[in-house]
């Protein structure tokens, strides 16, 4: 006869990792992950000095959906060809689909089980940045002359985006699961199946971070470029700054679970596993690549195989930056460098009286910062 387990009432769970642990916890011995449990924020302890100034760093550079104005961009949509139309639009529905996973990924998956104050507080603040973001593509949409109600519903019929786009939720969904069989004392629940989950949702969500936006990115700074929808190109740029910050946090992390010894055999373990987690992830590049100029789109400095080359010269990079063996051939310059000056920080405006004045609320942002900078800072 089947054994009936009987499920736990919510009085009986142990809440340790609920929202306030009624335990005594010393926090200066607590891990990053699955440690004793949350209470008091304790962020005057600053247990990690790096994850703090990071979190300073981005407090300083928070901007706001309404910082810009869309009205020449939407003029400039108006006066382009369909093809053009269909190509800043296609960028536009899979960049608005695929934040909505980053939002709930750093809150839902990671936030839950973080024992580190400072870790903690970054996951927060990592999510409202990326609730700034799909407000921000909202407001771009709803700005252009078209249906935007239309355009929102097309994303989840598009079988390219949502393809693209689940390519790697099953990794945050098995961490979720994790989460919960935890919490529960569930019988099948299983501590290193739980800690894999961990290690391959972080680098499911740095594919995110520094493969999956990056190409989308470059496109629509490309239309900037030709000097149209300017001010999609500004934010787009405040954005892609935001998803530096939040891509060298992760590889912050990985590169620190990787030197715990409890924490590195599961990177060794599954190094292949991990690895074809990029490549899947460039394929999937090359195909939406294919996808958005089929129809022949027309941008000066800008096609399908200069696209497909950054994809492989971000790949590499990519993969170098958390340990993961690139498995393409290193391509040394940006085909793409006209784009560094979207996310530089040293060009960001501050004179409010100007069309798209951004409110930076720290005066001690170093402006000089740039992505390979933040990459020799981690550990």
């Amino acid at each position: 006869m089947k054994k009936i387990t009987k499920m736990k009432t919510v009085q009986e769970v142990d809440v340790k990792y609920s929202i306030f642990s009624k335990e005594d916890i010393d926090f200066t011995k607590e891990p990053l992950f699955l440690g004793s449990g949350r209470n008091v924020a304790r962020l005057d302890l600053n247990l990690e000095n790096w994850i703090q100034k990071m979190i300073d760093k981005a407090q300083g550079l928070l901007w706001f959906k309404h910082d810009f104005s869309y009205t020449k961009d939407a003029k400039d949509f108006s006066k382009f060809t369909p093809e053009l139309q269909r190509l800043f639009l296609q960028n536009l529905k899979f960049q608005t689909a695929l934040d909505s996973v980053a939002t709930r990924t750093v809150l839902e998956v990671f936030k839950p089980i973080t024992t580190n104050p400072q870790l903690e507080s970054w996951w927060t603040l990592h999510g409202f940045q990326e609730e700034i973001h799909s407000e921000s593509y909202a407001e771009l949409i709803k700005s252009l002359p078209i249906n935007s109600t239309k355009v929102f519903d097309e994303i989840m019929v598009s079988p390219q985006i949502m393809e693209r786009v689940t390519t790697i939720l099953d990794r945050f969904n098995d961490t979720i699961k994790w989460n919960a069989l935890m919490l529960l004392e569930d019988e099948k629940y299983d501590l290193e199946k739980h800690k894999k989950s961990i290690v391959m949702s972080l680098m499911a969500l740095h594919i995110l971070e520094a493969g999956l936006f990056q190409t989308s990115f470059i496109t629509t700074f490309a239309f900037a470029e030709n000097k149209v929808m300017e001010s999609s190109g500004k934010s787009m740029g405040k954005i892609a700054k935001d998803e530096i910050n939040h891509k060298a946090l992760t590889q912050y992390v990985i590169k620190r679970l990787k030197g715990l010894s409890d924490w590195k055999y599961i990177f060794e373990d599954n190094k292949e596993e991990i690895q074809t987690m990029y490549k899947i992830a460039y394929e999937a590049d090359f195909m939406w690549i294919d996808y958005i100029f089929s129809e022949n789109a027309r941008l000066l400095g800008l096609n399908a195989e200069i696209l497909k080359e950054y994809a492989q010269f971000n790949i590499y990079k990519a993969t170098s930056s958390v340990g993961v063996t690139p498995f393409v051939k290193k391509i040394v310059k940006n085909p793409c460098s006209w784009s560094v000056k979207y996310t530089n920080t040293s060009n960001m405006q501050v004179a409010l009286n100007e069309a798209d004045g951004v409110n930076y609320l720290l005066g001690i942002v170093n402006k000089n910062m740039s992505e390979d900078t933040y990459e020799e800072l981690l550990i």
